[in-house]
């Protein structure tokens, strides 16, 4: 499936762009680009529960947990 094409050539950018923050930066770097992205995460998901009336967890719920009838 296309669908598919598109994420394994996403996953595949991802990584390289993690290999070469790593080789330019070392471990801090990606220790610095974790909490960068951790922090943005955080900062949107308590947005759009400010936004949805919902809880912080309750959006994450919905973000990182798959219902049991979505296939897989």
């Amino acid at each position: 499936m296309a669908g598919d094409d598109d994420d394994d050539a996403s996953e595949a950018a991802v990584r390289e762009m993690i290999v070469g923050i790593l080789r330019l930066g070392g471990i801090a770097a990606l220790v610095d680009l974790a909490m960068e992205l951790a922090l943005k995460l955080a900062d949107a998901v308590e947005q759009i529960a400010q936004a949805d009336g919902l809880l912080p967890s309750e959006v994450l719920n919905t973000m990182f947990i798959e219902p049991p009838d979505r296939p897989s």
